[in-house]
């Protein structure tokens, strides 16, 4: 059995990939204006906490980052900018809301930007926010004065942009793209913002009305999640899906594509924002003259890349190759994360047979050796995850542990291994000889399918026969986001920040993969409603609690998370491990970070 880790984070749509190491204040005043500093970043948590820069920040030099993905798409509307491998849209283009750089390592220290919370969020492109009118499901935004699209004079889309400035209506016209576009991850992901009123009474201010109590249902996957594009390039090309069409507010200006090869993006030198903290601050940034994305597909490639300098940063090592390749490179700095957050589940049609009835789901369940597949899989001490919400610091209150003494017994006796129980579930179920089914797996990931060829063979067992369907990531992409599979599928996550919407357990929508039916889910929903953004730790609760019941019901298997550790050279500096800053948007860390040139080339590099 192969023993490799490479963590799919950024599949995870809701995913979030993104780990908190402190405690938070759940609870929000929502009748007050709240006015914010520039944008930040976001990390994975740390065992030991990694050493904050006391070096004064340095201007030039390249950041050179290594990926296993080809580019997906170029435009979000049209593709999916939480998808894995790296969104150019993440480095060239902005959003409403972004996490809180003065918060993380680079600052206070409060968090690793792992919260997507509201009160871990500051301003990008809004310099402020009015949430008097909540619960009515309006919001007011201010516009920040002074962003101006990117201007690179050999690109003829920048040129017909010319370099003026973002307003509002640049905001309405990216928004509603998204919400008009039936391929926009928000069409399905916010629907209560496809009949809303989005205006921009002025240059400054952008206001949103939706139906009435339906705001802690999109609010945070407006504000940071869709990047504003200037209208002039979609209405002479139509979208943005060709990389010459970029054009974006963001830190960087992306100059050149080879397709399953590389990406360079060249410094934005009229971006707006400065380094809010450390002895950098006041600077502009940012600080790379550029950021170089090589595609490296194959992982023994990445990690030489590694070893040679040839690239300044890696994800996802393993436990096993982490200690190898940590001896072989001077002066490495490191994070270890891992055993908390969400990875990828099993998703069921459990509005059709065989998966309809709670036996078979609950005999699926109990045929698998949670802890022992994980530790043969993925080292020493993984964590088994419940769902449909990971384990996260800043969620903890709302997450029910196996280990908790509020668990119910009925929970724990589906993550243990009791395959002569789980035959007689299926007898019980009218499948005393088992059955067939399948599962769609994703094929570019070997610990995907590396996962999901050990679960085949112990659901063989108990008479399940399940066939692998291997599907490279666009087929498996388009599949999940139509929810157009017959049976099992590897799936996916809603976001942890839309823990209070139970997206992952309710409406028609991509998050909803087990096609969750359930008046009591419903019931708690509507009450985690009322309270989100206002009384988080008093939904946290009424979450917690509805996991007792939703548990119970064996609806999704999820995943076990391993340890993995993220690495990078000594030159790079004012970086801590983080892989994005904000929701899904890796890897704009690089707008903070910098390079030593003078530590690279004593080094030889």
């Amino acid at each position: 059995m192969k023993r490799k880790l490479c963590i799919l984070l950024y599949l995870c749509f809701v995913v979030v990939l993104l780990f908190s190491c402190s405690r938070v204040q759940e609870t929000q005043n929502t009748s007050s204006t709240k006015t914010t500093t520039p944008p930040v970043t976001t990390t994975q948590s740390p065992t030991a906490s990694p050493t904050v820069s006391q070096d004064k920040p340095q201007y030039g030099g390249q950041i050179i980052i290594g990926y296993n993905n080809n580019t997906s798409d170029f435009d979000e509307v049209y593709g999916f900018a939480g998808s894995a491998g790296i969104h150019p849209m993440r480095l060239t283009n902005e959003e409403l809301w972004i996490g809180d750089w003065v918060r993380g390592p680079a600052g206070t220290g409060e968090t690793d930007f792992g919260a997507d919370r509201d009160n871990f969020k500051t301003g990008a492109i809004a310099e402020s926010w009015d949430l008097s009118g909540f619960d009515e499901g309006k919001i007011v935004f201010k516009i920040r004065k002074g962003i101006n699209f990117a201007l690179n004079s050999n690109s003829a889309a920048s040129r017909l942009v010319g370099g003026r400035e973002l307003t509002a209506d640049d905001v309405v016209f990216s928004l509603k793209q998204q919400l008009t576009n039936t391929r926009a991850y928000l069409y399905s992901a916010a629907p209560p913002l496809r009949a809303a009123e989005i205006t921009a009474p002025d240059q400054y201010t952008l206001v949103i009305k939706a139906e009435p109590g339906t705001t802690s249902g999109w609010i945070l996957r407006v504000t940071d999640f869709f990047r504003v594009v200037p209208h002039e390039v979609v209405e002479k090309y139509g979208d943005m899906r060709d990389w010459k069409n970029n054009v974006g507010s963001g830190p960087f200006m992306l100059s050149d594509f080879v397709d399953n090869s590389s990406l360079t993006f060249i410094r934005n030198p009229d971006y707006w924002a400065t380094n809010p903290v450390g002895p950098g601050k006041g600077d502009q940034l940012p600080y790379a003259d550029g950021v170089k994305i090589l595609i490296i597909t194959d992982l023994a490639t990445r990690q030489a890349a590694m070893r040679t300098g040839r690239i300044d940063t890696i994800t996802n090592i393993n436990w096993e190759d982490f200690p190898v390749l940590s001896a072989q490179i001077p002066g490495v700095k490191y994070l270890e994360g891992g055993r908390s957050g969400t990875t990828g589940c099993t998703v069921m049609r459990t509005d059709k047979t065989p998966f309809n009835d709670i036996k078979v789901r609950r005999a699926l369940f109990m045929s698998l050796d949670f802890k022992g597949i994980a530790e043969s899989l993925y080292g020493p001490e993984p964590r088994i995850l419940t769902w449909p919400i990971g384990y996260w610091i800043v969620f903890k209150d709302a997450y029910l542990d196996l280990d908790d003494s509020e668990c119910p017994d009925s929970v724990k006796e589906l993550y243990s291994y009791n395959p002569e129980k789980a035959k007689e579930l299926l007898t019980e179920a009218g499948y005393p000889e088992g059955f067939k089914s399948s599962i769609i797996v994703l094929s570019s990931s070997e610990t995907v399918v590396d996962y999901y060829t050990t679960l085949v063979s112990y659901w063989a067992k108990v008479g399940v026969d399940v066939t692998i369907e291997p599907k490279e990531y666009g087929v498996w992409n388009s599949i999940l986001k139509s929810r157009g599979y017959e049976q099992l599928m590897y799936g996916s996550y809603a976001p942890i920040s839309n823990l209070h919407q139970a997206t992952s357990m309710w409406g028609d929508t991509i998050t909803n993969g087990s096609y969750i039916n359930d008046p009591k889910v419903d019931e708690a929903r509507t009450k985690m409603m009322a309270l989100s953004f206002k009384d988080n730790q008093a939904a946290d609760a009424i979450h917690k609690e509805l996991m007792k019941y939703v548990l119970d019901q064996a609806w999704t298997i999820p995943m076990p998370s391993p340890v993995s550790y993220t690495m990078w050279q000594p030159w790079l500096k004012n970086y801590y491990g983080n892989t994005t800053v904000g929701y899904i948007n890796e890897p704009n860390w690089t707008q903070w970070a910098w390079v030593d040139q003078n530590l690279k080339n004593s080094m030889g590099h």
